[in-house]
């Protein structure tokens, strides 16, 4: 499947496969399962199973691997792993991480993770099963990871450091340029975790939003997780976890071949999976494109300071953090 005719006939196939889904035109698309109608279809074009010899799903995979490259400023090399969702890319991140560290950091005896209390709770789940010490960290009083706090935080031990773009229970972005000199100071693995704000904050900071720097700008970024099913507007179903360097991929990979079967080679935790929410993720992607997104992001923003300004009038919601993507942190009086 090198000739690019062979391509082009893969790619008319799966262009005709979306527009059999019959949703409305990409513009007005709004929610996931107008999105969803079109990737049923897609997904017949796939032939169901995420099977990388199928050229359908190299050229979903490739084609969806760029675009979240151009998101998160990746290099063109950089290596794209297509996963079920954020808790499987975070825990594929500190695999590698852990794995970068028994090289790298032969003297951490305890190798242990470093994040800010904010740190969504699959990173610990994710330490857990890799048997990984985790220490948290209280957050600064701007509700964001307080470099300072974590500085002093930090031993021979320290492995790996996560930020959080933006965490979940505030809304608010960590200060990755802060973290990553934390990050090469420890000589730890950074990771960026923009489960939430993967598709959100890169067309904000472009609108002009005053938020940190948080990608591969960030020299000290070595991995990002990027959910395309929250803001990409995919089935549930499908992150991506992109490595800066191609060399980082041998310590993620699952690698066997000490038994009496076929050799295995696997980037991501899954063996046999679905190509289901490849499809969804292909298909939001080609329909929605990159000015929709902008739109999108542009639109959820607004909305999210629409909805904190009516809680403030109530006078009995609390909005506790500024609004800076999608999410509003607020309680109401009277409520245990």
């Amino acid at each position: 499947m090198d000739n690019p005719q062979d391509w082009t006939t893969v790619r008319t196939a799966l262009e005709a496969a979306l527009k059999d889904g019959n949703a409305e035109p990409p513009v007005t698309i709004r929610t996931k399962d107008a999105v969803w109608r079109h990737a049923r279809a897609v997904e017949d074009a796939l032939d169901g199973e995420y099977d990388w010899t199928q050229p359908a799903v190299r050229l979903a995979e490739a084609e969806m691997a760029a675009f979240v490259r151009r998101l998160t400023a990746a290099p063109a090399d950089a290596p794209v792993t297509v996963t079920s969702g954020g808790t499987e890319s975070l825990f594929l991140a500190l695999h590698a991480a852990r794995e970068w560290a028994k090289i790298a950091r032969p003297e951490a005896r305890a190798p242990t993770l470093l994040m800010p209390t904010s740190g969504h709770a699959a990173a610990t789940k994710a330490a857990r099963y890799l048997g990984l010490a985790e220490r948290r960290v209280p957050l600064g009083s701007d509700g964001r990871a307080d470099a300072a706090a974590m500085e002093h935080a930090i031993d021979a031990n320290v492995v790996a450091i996560l930020g959080s773009v933006p965490s979940d229970s505030r809304g608010l972005c960590d200060d990755m340029s802060a973290l990553g000199r934390l990050a090469e100071r420890a000589n730890a693995w950074l990771h960026a975790d923009a489960c939430i704000g993967g598709f959100l904050v890169p067309f904000l900071k472009a609108q002009g939003a005053a938020l940190p720097a948080w990608n591969f700008d960030v020299p000290a970024v070595r991995s990002i997780s990027l959910d395309a099913h929250k803001y990409g507007y995919a089935p549930t179903g499908v992150s991506t976890l992109i490595l800066r360097n191609p060399d980082d991929l041998a310590h993620q990979r699952f690698d066997f071949e000490d038994w009496d079967g076929p050799p295995k080679s696997q980037a991501a935790f899954a063996g046999t999976r679905s190509a289901a929410p490849l499809a969804g993720a292909w298909a939001a992607m080609r329909l929605i494109g990159w000015d929709g997104y902008a739109r999108r992001a542009a639109h959820v923003h607004a909305m999210a300071r629409r909805l904190a300004e009516r809680l403030r009038a109530t006078n009995r919601a609390r909005v506790w953090s500024e609004v800076e993507t999608g999410g509003v942190h607020f309680g109401v009086d009277g409520l245990a």
